[in-house]
């Protein structure tokens, strides 16, 4: 898998994104103890604190994911790993601070490449994108942000896939 080339961001750092479990693009999130926020992507598994800051980045290997959760929106009720057990895991949305780890091809930037053009190489963004300053200004308004795992999700603010 490629590497993550830089982010970009317009919103402030303090900026919380929500992120919420999806089984059918393959990440899991929720709470752990001692508060720790986690996500569980198919590149790793990331833990946050509280406010969101990261804290590490483990093999997803460590956190097996049973089949069930892969078909059922509900099995994690069901079908509890060892890890889960352990770590008294619990399905929730969570809310992080902006974060990039590309060595794992996963992270979160503020809007895709394609328009983040137009603040990194305005000239190329007007010649050749075919895009206009309108549709930069669209993105903002509408508080979407760009999650990537394997690949590119855009996330409206509730942490729901908006598209891929």
């Amino acid at each position: 898998m490629e590497s993550l080339g830089s982010p970009f961001y317009y919103r402030p750092e303090d900026y919380r994104y929500t992120l919420r479990s999806n089984i059918a693009c393959g990440w899991w999130t929720g709470v752990i103890k001692n508060n720790i926020q986690i996500l569980r992507c198919p590149e790793a598994a990331i833990t946050f604190d509280r406010k969101g800051k990261l804290l590490s980045v483990e093999s997803a290997d460590k956190y097996p994911i049973p089949n069930e959760w892969k078909d059922d929106p509900t099995a994690s009720e069901r079908v509890v790993p060892a890890w889960a057990t352990e770590f008294d895991f619990a399905e929730c949305p969570i809310r992080v601070l902006r974060f990039w780890v590309p060595e794992h091809s996963v992270g979160i930037e503020d809007m895709p490449d394609t328009l983040a053009e137009y603040f990194t190489n305005q000239e190329v963004f007007l010649a050749e994108s075919g895009l206009e300053v309108e549709d930069v200004e669209s993105w903002q308004n509408s508080d979407q942000f760009v999650f990537s795992t394997s690949r590119e999700y855009w996330l409206n603010n509730k942490g729901d896939v908006e598209s891929s």
